[in-house]
């Protein structure tokens, strides 16, 4: 059984969409954890080379 079962949908316009696809490649995270890292209230930083 999933962790998670509940789904939300928001909308976003294309800069916001962008983004979040690349803070969260930055940070080496799905965009679904950097959201959720975010919503927990983590700082967040792009991810050592």
């Amino acid at each position: 059984m999933r962790k998670r079962n509940i789904k939300k949908q928001i909308w976003l316009d294309i800069k916001e969409d962008e983004l979040v696809k690349r803070k969260s490649k930055e940070a080496g995270l799905s965009e679904a954890e950097f959201i959720r890292s975010l919503i927990k209230g983590y700082r967040i930083k792009a991810r050592a080379n």
